[in-house]
Parts: structure tokens; C-alpha cells; sequence
């Protein structure tokens, strides 16, 4: 398999299947993704986080992380068909972290992909690697944390139990963090499982600072079973009755069924729609249209 780029790493808005786990926290290092590929005939390519670098010379500051990883390369390319990522930090590359003096650039191993699997090795295999060749790595607070939304916010509002760049040795508080499972995993959408946490404190003055995390709404079981007996193959075809739409299921039937279907489930007037919110009802049916769409047009198709 070739070189990719390195995976996008999502805000815990995005991560639930971290919550309430054990997890590795990582100092997030503020610089700019790099990467040394290795192919399976032991040939060596560099990248950005984007793009292939060339190897005229001509690549802006990339070309310092090019030189910094030719103290690497040797043992590296014993390791066919991986991707070593790297996070290429100091002078001039970001300037709200005051990891290096004024001239020093510097390389800071973050994670390892198999490229014969797709799958990246975990935190502590590649700490085992790395320590064993001399290569730095990015270093973790402590042992292992409890991912909550407790400690989400403690991070933002930069009031967790660390407060300091292990990268940096000064007491400034890091970008954030990165949260990873122990061992390496994917929820069941095939993401891994892996998010980062970025303090507010680092935040730029055009961005906003993020909102404390709130547990996410927990709908009533009552709620849920009323709804997936209230739309139906049944409820669709009658809905559907009413002719407002089109020969062929079109993208604009989805926005008469959010309006037409909640309509029809109420007028029945069932006794729910007196002991819970009608918003929280019509966010259930909304989330479930799709589902059972799918299954009535394809028996309409039949």
C-alpha cells in the first residue's frame, strides 16, 4: 500500500466511543505534519501533510525536516511498506509555543502506520520502537485517564492536572492534547478512536472558544418504542397518499416527510404528546425517517 496522509483527528464532539474509557493522554505539539514513507523495496519518500516533497530542494521549510530525518532514515528503511509521521516543530514554523530557541527545528515522532494492514500500531508499541532507536516521541501525562466530560473541559479551560509543555520544558500550557485508546481501535464506523482537546487559552483571537462539553440528551425509552411503531411502511404509504410528491422518490420528498409525518403520527392523539416535549417526539421520528424510507421505496420498487 502507498503513502497517505496522516488521519484526520476529530474533536470529542465527534469521538463518543472514547467517553468513559481509559485512555492515553498526549501533549498536542503545535507544528506541522510531516512523514517519512518507506516502500516495500526499502525506497524512502518525504511528505507534507498533503503532498509528496520533491527532492530538488525546493520545498520552503520542509527542507530542514528533510535534513533532520537523514539521522533516522538507516534504521527506518528496514521497516518496509510503513509510514513514520512526524510533527516538525520550533523556530518559524508556530510561534505561540516557545518550544526551541529562535533557530532550532526539530522532529517528534507522533504515530506509525502498517501500510500491508491500514492499521497504525498503538501508542505504546510505537514508544517501545521509537525509545529503542533513540527517535524522540511525543510524550503522555502520566499513565491512564478516564475520558470525561469533566476532564474535557478541565483541559479547555486549562485547569487539568497538568498544566505544562512536557515538549517545551517552560511553564506554558500546551495546544492541548490528544486522547487515544491504549490499544489501537476503530468504532463502528471505522474511525479510530483517537481525539484531540485544544485549550482555549491557545486559541486564536478570530477563533472561538469551544463550549463545555453537556452529556448528550437521553431519550425515554417510552419515547423510542412509541416512535418505531408509529413510523412504518404503513404510515409512509398513507403519507405518501396525500400526492405531494414526486413519481419517483426526489431529494425534496425528505423535507415533506420531516413536516408531513410528525403532523399525521400527532393527530392521532396519542396520550405521549401530553407527557413529553413535541420537539423531543419530532427529533425521534426525524432521525428514524430514514431508515424506514429506505425500506419502503424499495418495496415500491419491487
Amino acid at each position: 500500500m502507498s503513502w497517505a496522509k496522516y488521519s484526520s483527528i476529530s474533536s470529542p464532539e465527534n469521538a463518543n466511543a472514547l467517553l468513559g474509557k481509559e485512555v492515553i493522554l498526549l501533549e498536542k505539539v503545535d507544528g506541522s505534519n510531516f512523514s517519512i514513507h518507506i516502500d516495500a523495496e526499502g525506497n524512502v519518500s518525504y511528505h507534507s501533510r498533503s503532498q509528496k516533497l520533491g527532492g530538488d530542494g525546493g520545498n520552503g521549510m520542509f527542507n530542514d525536516a528533510i535534513k533532520l530525518a537523514q539521522e533516522y532514515v538507516d534504521v527506518l528503511r528496514l521497516n518496509a511498506n510503513t509510514t513514520f509521521y512526524f510533527e516538525y516543530y520550533g523556530a518559524g514554523i508556530q510561534r505561540r509555543i516557545p518550544y526551541t530557541d529562535n533557530s532550532t527545528r526539530r522532529l517528534m515522532l507522533i504515530d506509525v502506520k502498517d501500510c500491508d494492514t491500514g492499521e497504525y500500531l498503538s501508542y505504546l508499541q510505537m514508544a517501545h520502537f521509537a525509545g529503542g532507536l533513540g527517535i524522540p516521541f511525543v510524550p503522555m501525562y502520566g499513565e491512564t485517564w478516564t475520558l470525561t466530560i469533566n476532564l474535557i473541559n478541565s483541559i479547555r479551560a486549562g485547569d487539568a492536572p497538568f498544566d505544562k509543555s512536557l515538549v517545551a520544558h517552560v511553564d506554558t500550557f500546551p495546544e492541548g492534547v490528544v486522547a487515544r485508546s491504549i490499544e489501537e481501535q476503530r468504532d463502528y464506523r471505522g474511525n479510530r478512536m483517537i481525539c484531540k482537546i485544544k485549550g482555549n487559552t491557545f486559541l486564536t483571537k478570530e477563533s472561538k472558544p469551544k463550549k463545555e462539553m453537556k452529556p448528550k440528551e437521553k431519550i425515554p425509552p417510552e419515547i423510542i418504542e412509541f416512535v418505531n411503531n408509529a413510523v412504518d411502511s404503513d404510515r409512509l404509504s398513507s403519507v405518501y397518499s396525500h400526492g405531494e410528491f414526486e413519481p419517483a422518490y426526489a431529494m425534496s420528498d425528505m423535507k415533506h416527510l420531516v413536516r408531513l409525518v410528525p403532523a399525521d403520527i400527532k393527530a392521532e392523539g396519542h396520550e405521549i404528546w401530553d407527557r413529553y416535549p413535541e420537539d423531543k417526539i419530532n427529533r425521534v421520528i426525524v432521525k428514524r425517517l430514514p431508515v424506514v424510507l429506505q425500506s419502503f421505496l424499495l418495496e415500491r420498487l419491487k
